[in-house]
């Protein structure tokens, strides 16, 4: 009788130490989206939860920040130049400069320099028109344009 007791209750150890194991990594990965997502909602959105304009300074600091990411995760690059994107952690950032309808990823600015895009649009206010997300809640796209 005393053996099946214990046997029963390492058991139910188990399956505590496994569930708690198992809360305890998926607490963690929460978190770091939250503070991944916070980080670049805080420039883009007012506390109301608003888009707010930023300037071409706080643009090349996310665009920075969007390539740094994708460089820690050692996404691919295609033939162009540009990430190739999954559907668990890359970002991608989309720029409208001007009324031709087109959009350039950061990585047609990288190439150029960051400073040289800085330097052109620095002054210049642009707006968060659109956000995605992959399906762990994690964003996966900014389309910027410029504020007229």
């Amino acid at each position: 009788m005393k053996r099946i007791i214990l046997v029963f209750l390492c058991i139910i150890i188990i399956v505590l130490v496994v569930f708690l194991n198992w809360y305890m990594t998926n607490k963690k990965q929460l978190n770091e989206i939250n503070s991944f997502n916070n980080y670049f909602i805080s420039f883009i959105e007012t506390d109301k939860g608003e888009s707010k304009n930023i300037s071409g300074v706080e643009l090349t600091t996310l665009m920075n920040k969007a390539i740094d990411n994708n460089e820690q995760y050692k996404l691919k690059k295609s033939e162009n130049g540009a990430y190739v994107l999954n559907n668990e952690n890359s970002l991608e950032i989309l720029v409208k400069v001007d009324s031709d309808g087109q959009y350039y990823l950061m990585e047609a600015y990288a190439v150029s320099g960051m400073t040289s895009f800085t330097t052109l649009y620095g002054g210049v206010d642009f707006k968060c028109v659109k956000k995605e997300y992959h399906e762990n809640g994690r964003i996966s796209k900014l389309v910027f344009e410029i504020v007229e």
